[in-house]
């Protein structure tokens, strides 16, 4: 028997993890982008760090999975690890930004889209 797996019926999500470095604060997900396999989630996620913790141990983690009507349990596509340790630039910036005033509202911190590279 041959199956044929079409990308068109691939519906992705992102579950959004906040956490320390011995418990997890808050959980959230994304809506699901129904049949792309370039979903965009234009959502906003408010988190509360809890007192007495320092901005340096936080880690968010954004976890891409993908349901598909042949399976009940999603796979993993991708793991991608937020932290003041993440060798990646803008997450530096990021968690320095943070860190000077915590309480500000971050919003359009980061695109996760190509590499930036330019032709």
């Amino acid at each position: 028997m041959f199956f044929s797996l079409s990308l068109s019926y691939l519906e992705t999500y992102v579950e959004v993890i906040f956490q320390g470095p011995f418990n997890i604060y808050d959980i959230k997900r994304t809506k699901v982008a129904d049949r792309s396999i370039n979903p965009t989630f234009n959502e906003e996620f408010i988190f509360e760090i809890p007192e007495k913790t320092a901005i340096s141990d936080v880690t968010v983690d954004l976890i891409f999975l993908e349901k598909s009507s042949l399976s009940h349990n999603p796979s993993v596509l991708g793991v991608l690890t937020l932290s003041k340790h993440t060798d990646w630039f803008p997450v530096r910036k990021f968690w320095a930004e943070l860190e000077e005033s915590p309480n500000i509202k971050l919003k359009n911190c980061f695109l996760f889209e190509g590499n930036g590279e330019t032709d």
